[in-house]
């Protein structure tokens, strides 16, 4: 499904000139599928969302930082390259954390600094 777009926090969908020839993609082959996918931050979907045949996860080409997290595991976090019109299969197993350990706080984008963010500098 791709519910839920629009949501604060949500990875900012491309459209379509960012899918095929023109963005990367992953295929998500990670357990649970229940887990929580994030692009650089951004809440981008369930790994459900983007395991099948049909479903990827559609990103803009370059390195990008892929997190999956879901509570009571070890959060997975590593940098990813999409290239252009390349399809990645990510194969993960989540490990259960022991009883009493906690998985921390979810993933949060990081804002750029105002000057960076369209403010004028002081006149």
């Amino acid at each position: 499904g791709w519910g839920g777009w629009g949501f604060p926090g949500m990875y900012p969908p491309f459209g379509a000139g960012w899918g095929g020839m023109m963005g990367g993609s992953a295929r998500l082959q990670i357990t649970p599928k229940q887990a929580e996918v994030y692009v650089d931050g951004y809440l981008a979907g369930s790994v459900d969302d983007f395991d099948g045949f049909f479903q990827r996860l559609d990103v803009a080409p370059g390195e990008h930082e892929l997190t999956i997290y879901l509570e009571g595991y070890e959060t997975i976090t590593q940098k990813v390259l999409f290239q252009p019109g390349e399809t990645l299969d990510i194969r993960q197993r989540m490990t259960p954390l022991a009883p009493g350990a906690v998985s921390g706080p979810r993933p949060t984008a990081v804002t750029p600094p105002a000057t960076l963010a369209g403010a004028s500098a002081p006149g």
